[in-house]
């Protein structure tokens, strides 16, 4: 088009820098730029505001301060746009210098920042906090905004903050908003509030199958698989994760039938449902079918798998047939993980076998859970019933924050009165 001599107008250069932007082509970007200046268009403020967003998307913010320096009086764009390419890039002290110095703060603003505290638990408070400032600074929320919050709220667990957030969205009619639907069902229900979770769900006129299925999550975490039951069962079409949620449901609560039955009318398993399974027929005794899955997952095995099989052995009291296992994980550098070391102690515990021990403990000392109370635990009550006392002390030392459980598994070692090895 340029080579053709045809006029260059303001939506090409904002339509072709967005194509830069978003391909990180830096060099392409800076020609378009060089051809806005000849074309005197730089003042136009849409226009500027695609060079900013060009230039922070290249990581270019030398280039893009220099944009917005030049550009900034009467665009409020901008201090929004700078203000995101700073929060993409984790450059958050930056972010927040600009956040407080903007003359104006739109929402835009408001969304990048609250969405940025909401992300960790340790930053949710904060998020809270700006969400409050934000309505006292008589700014309208729209749907990202109140799905961040909502989300927050959940994170920390504070349903009446939630209620009076979900008290502003009907207000501003995001109330049928299917992804607002779906924080406020996984707010209620992590709350233990199933019963606003449900009239939610019934307000949805269609309801997605994301949102069935945290419906159906926190049924089953409220251990109500009855009424989860009907709310899957209703489903025109299902996915993975609704068969994953009721064969966890039916495991947890006892209906072992039923997870089986679930379980292999699956049209798709995936790893999940087969760790479960695992898990479900090792707890009930039919370890041979534990296997039989264990190897039908060769091909897609986590740390998890691994981990499922080998305490189905424990439990089930073949205690060289797990540490066999392990020998084979290690042998293929699969990760291990403290549920690895904790299960594979207390088989040594079993089998009283020291060596055994002592081997597993040189694997543990070169990863990062030695110092962890829950395998730290493990490894004292081995070495006490291996009769080595000494050694479960110096396990006791190296954990960081003894709990109840690591001082009573040192005590009932001195209780055994052994020493040995």
């Amino acid at each position: 088009m340029h080579h053709g001599n045809v006029r260059l107008n303001e939506t090409t250069f904002m339509t072709t820098l967005s194509a830069c932007a978003r391909s990180g082509s830096l060099s392409e970007g800076k020609e378009v730029h060089c051809l806005v200046l000849k074309s005197g268009l730089e003042c136009f403020e849409l226009l500027g505001s695609s060079l900013l967003y060009f230039y922070a998307s290249c990581l270019k913010f030398e280039d893009a301060k220099q944009v917005f320096n030049e550009l900034r009086g009467g665009n409020d764009l901008l201090w929004s746009l700078l203000l995101v390419g700073y929060v993409q890039c984790n450059l958050m002290s930056e972010a927040t210098e600009l956040f407080v110095n903007m003359p104006k703060r739109d929402v835009l603003a408001w969304t990048t920042m609250i969405s940025w505290y909401a992300k960790s638990e340790d930053g949710c408070k904060r998020a809270l906090e700006l969400f409050k400032w934000m309505m006292s600074d008589r700014v309208a929320p729209n749907e990202f905004t109140l799905d961040c919050v909502i989300r927050a709220c959940g994170r920390l667990g504070e349903l009446c903050v939630g209620k009076a957030v979900h008290g502003i969205l009907i207000k501003y009619g995001f109330e049928s908003d299917e992804s607002i639907g779906g924080a406020l069902l996984e707010f209620y229900c992590v709350c233990g509030a199933v019963h606003c979770a449900r009239r939610v769900y019934d307000r949805i006129e269609s309801p997605s199958l994301n949102a069935s299925n945290s419906l159906i999550g926190g049924l089953v975490l409220m251990d109500r698989i009855e009424d989860a039951k009907r709310i899957f069962d209703r489903l025109k079409e299902k996915d993975s994760v609704s068969y994953n949620l009721m064969i966890k449901g039916y495991a947890t609560s006892g209906q072992v039938d039923e997870s089986k039955r679930l379980f292999e009318s699956m049209p798709h398993r995936t790893i999940i449902s087969s760790n479960t399974m695992i898990s479900v027929y090792s707890r009930n005794g039919d370890i041979d079918k534990a296997s039989k899955i264990f190897e039908e997952t060769k091909e897609e095995r986590n740390p998890v798998t691994w981990n499922a099989m080998m305490s189905g052995y424990i439990q089930n009291h073949q205690h060289e047939e797990a540490l066999e296992l392990y020998a084979t994980m290690h042998k293929l550098s699969i990760d291990r993980t403290r549920s690895t070391f904790s299960a594979l102690f207390h088989a040594c515990s079993c089998l009283g076998s020291l060596q055994s021990g002592q081997v597993l403990h040189g694997h543990l000392i070169k990863t990062p859970f030695e110092s962890d109370v829950y395998v730290g635990t493990s490894l004292i009550d081995m070495y006490s019933k291996c009769g080595s006392i000494t050694d479960a002390e110096a396990s006791f030392i190296c954990i960081g924050s003894p709990n109840v459980a690591a001082w009573t598994a040192l005590i009932n070692g001195y209780g055994t009165g052994r020493e040995g090895g």
